[in-house]
């Protein structure tokens, strides 16, 4: 199961899979092209004993 949460104001992504949550920054963006994207993933498998 796939989830993806889009924030349009804030320009930002969640999506959450099985084992993997993957957070996506758009950081800026002129005349309808994106500069920059900064993506940050996280493996669930690996998350601190209070999370699970």
């Amino acid at each position: 199961m796939k989830q993806v949460i889009f924030d349009p104001i804030n320009h930002a992504a969640l999506r959450v899979s099985k084992d993997v949550a993957t957070i996506t920054l758009l950081l800026s963006k002129t005349n309808d092209r994106i500069d920059a994207v900064n993506t940050v993933r996280f493996d669930l498998n690996m998350a601190p004993s209070w999370q699970t």
